[in-house]
C-alpha cells in the first residue's frame, strides 16, 4: 500500500490531489497511477492523518503532480492510467525533473520528447479528461537572463512530432480536452496546423498560450471562441435558453464570431 503520509504538503479536498514539489519519482507515480487507473476507494490512497477524516467515496478528479522527478518511467504509468480512468479531469505534471545541480543553481530536465509521445497517445483511449498539462508555456517565454547559461537553466525547443502527436490523438479520438499545455506551441514550425485542430474538437479553446502570435491567427482565435461558448453543442441541441443565453454572452464580450456562427446555423430555429 503506497504511504503519503510523510509528505511535506498534501491537500486532498473537493476531489483535488495536491502532491506539488513532493520529491515523488517514477517508483511512487506507478504505486499512484495504478490505484487510479483501476480507480480504488481514496482511502487506499493514505493522506496525512489531518486528511484521513475525509469522506471515503470521494474521487479524485484534479491530480496535481508538478514539480517532482517524473521522467519517461513515470509517463509509462500516467499513459496506463488515463486508458483506464474515466474521472479525472485534470492533470498537472508540469515543471518536472527539474531540481539543483551541482554548482548549486537551477537545472531542468523535463519529461523527454519520448515520455510526451507516449502520454499523447493514451489520449487516443480517454473521452473524460478536459485539462492536461505536461509542460509549462511559462517557461518558454523567459527572457535573459532567465536563460543566461550560467544559471545551468537550458530548456528544449518544442519538438513538431510531439505536436503532431497530440494534434492526432485529439482529432482522431472522442476527447473531451478544453485546454492542453505542451509546451510553447507558437514555436511548432506547424503552428497553423492547430486551427484544424481546433476546428475538429469542439472541446478544445485553449493551448495554454496567449502570447501575440496567437491573438494575431484570426482563424485559431474565431474557433477558440467558438468552442469556449459550446456555441456547436448549443447549435445541435437545439435549445432556445441556451441559444438566447449564449447570444447575450457572445454580444457582452464583443465576440462578434461566435455571434456570427450562431445566426448563420441557426436561421431555422430562429424563425419559429
Amino acid at each position: 500500500m503506497f504511504d503519503l503520509s510523510g509528505t511535506r504538503d498534501l491537500l486532498l479536498h473537493g476531489g483535488q490531489l495536491e502532491l506539488g514539489f513532493q520529491r515523488l519519482h517514477h517508483t511512487d507515480v506507478k504505486r499512484i497511477f495504478k490505484k487510479l487507473g483501476r480507480e480504488p476507494p481514496p482511502e487506499k490512497i493514505q493522506p496525512p492523518r489531518k486528511c484521513r477524516r475525509l469522506n471515503k467515496s470521494q474521487t479524485i478528479v484534479r491530480l496535481i503532480m508538478w514539480g517532482n522527478n517524473i521522467n519517461d518511467d513515470g509517463a509509462v504509468y500516467i499513459s496506463e492510467m488515463l486508458k483506464q480512468n474515466d474521472t479525472l479531469r485534470e492533470l498537472v505534471i508540469f515543471n518536472n525533473h527539474i531540481g539543483i545541480a551541482s554548482n548549486g543553481l537551477l537545472k531542468a530536465d523535463p519529461l523527454t520528447n519520448k515520455g510526451k509521445l507516449r502520454i499523447a497517445e493514451a489520449l487516443r483511449y480517454n473521452s473524460t479528461l478536459q485539462m492536461i498539462a505536461i509542460d509549462g508555456p511559462r517557461l518558454h517565454f523567459c527572457k535573459p537572463p532567465y536563460l543566461d547559461p550560467s544559471l545551468g537553466l537550458s530548456l528544449p525547443r518544442f519538438d513538431p512530432e510531439v505536436g503532431k502527436a497530440f494534434r492526432n490523438a485529439l482529432e482522431e479520438s472522442e476527447s473531451a480536452i478544453e485546454s492542453i499545455q505542451i509546451g510553447n506551441v507558437v514555436d511548432d514550425p506547424n503552428f497553423h496546423q492547430w486551427e484544424t485542430t481546433l476546428q475538429k474538437c469542439e472541446n478544445l479553446h485553449s493551448l495554454g498560450s496567449e502570447c501575440i502570435s496567437v491573438r494575431a491567427n484570426k482563424k485559431l482565435m474565431r474557433w477558440r471562441a467558438i468552442n469556449a461558448l459550446k456555441a456547436r453543442k448549443v447549435t445541435r441541441e437545439g435549445n432556445a435558453d441556451e441559444f438566447i443565453s449564449t447570444v447575450s454572452t457572445a454580444v457582452q464580450y464583443g465576440v462578434i464570431d461566435v455571434v456570427y456562427y450562431l445566426m448563420r446555423n441557426n436561421v431555422g430555429f430562429i424563425s419559429k
